[in-house]
């Protein structure tokens, strides 16, 4: 599942994307999914795409549906590093190091540093203070 994260591509076919143009309203040239750039959540139509960008909980406060690319790319680096950082805090100490050594090309260029029990512990306490701030966002806070 980490693997998967570090690639964005359409969630209907897994066509990976780099080209992002500035709208978050996003359409595959693989096949005829449409879905959103924040969260990659396969919507559909374009019209339902563009209303689930609109809405997004993972859009950031005061983007709109279009937004500029490079801070679409920072964006995207920030939410694989927690994805990431995310996926590890769920694995055993023992095996989320050996995950994050065995990913480590994969890794490069973000700011995930090889799992320890002190960062466990840290990730697991700001997931949950997370869900108690956003009961909406409902999570697996326990892992």
């Amino acid at each position: 599942r980490i693997a998967e994260t570090l690639t964005m591509k359409c969630p209907r076919c897994g066509q990976a994307f780099f080209d992002f143009s500035g709208c978050c309203a996003l359409s595959c040239h693989g096949c005829p999914e449409h879905f959103c750039a924040w969260c990659l959540a396969a919507c559909g139509t374009n019209t339902e795409a563009h209303e689930h960008v609109a809405s997004c909980p993972e859009k950031p406060a005061g983007a709109d549906i279009f937004y500029p690319t490079a801070a679409y790319a920072t964006f995207q680096l920030h939410r694989r590093e927690r994805l990431v950082r995310t996926e590890l805090s769920k694995l055993p100490i023992g095996l989320a190091k050996r995950v994050f050594d065995a990913l480590q090309p994969m890794l490069d260029g973000l700011d995930v540093q090889r799992p320890s029990a002190d960062t466990v512990a840290t990730e697991v306490a700001v997931r949950r203070a997370t869900a108690h701030a956003h009961p909406n966002n409902a999570m697996d806070v326990d892992g």
